[in-house]
This record gives structure tokens, C-alpha cells and sequence, in this order.
């Protein structure tokens, strides 16, 4: 960790251990069959949500909040 951190950054709780263990981390530490299912899974994401988008609910749902957002 930088020593410019906050110090609320260099104690205490789950998110700053993991925030800590990831800023220390770089894309060489990861296991190659993390990596790539990693990448499947933000694909398949991507693919969800774009197929999802024209499902009749999701129109109607989008219509609808469009209606009262103007």
C-alpha cells in the first residue's frame, strides 16, 4: 500500500483486507482457468443483458419508467 493512503484505508473490515489483497495483486497472480472463466462469465453477462433488453417485459418495463421520467 502507498504510504500517500488514508489511514482509513490501513485498517479494519473485510473490504479493506480485499481492497488491499487486489491493489497488491497484478493479472500475473491470477490462475490462467480463473482468468478465463472470468472472461466467460462477463461475456455471457454482456450476452444476458443484451438479450434481456428485448423480452417484451423488459419493453414494457422500460416504456413504462420512460413514461414517468419523461
Amino acid at each position: 500500500m502507498s504510504s500517500t493512503a488514508p489511514a482509513a484505508l490501513s485498517e479494519g473490515g473485510p473490504t479493506v483486507e480485499l481492497v488491499n489483497f487486489l491493489a497488491a495483486s497484478s493479472l500475473s497472480d491470477i490462475p490462467e482457468p480463473v482468468v478465463e472463466r472470468s472472461n466467460h462469465l462477463v461475456l455471457d453477462g454482456i450476452a444476458c443483458a443484451l438479450v434481456g433488453a428485448h423480452l417484451p417485459w423488459s419493453e414494457s418495463a422500460v416504456r413504462s419508467v420512460a413514461e414517468l421520467e419523461g
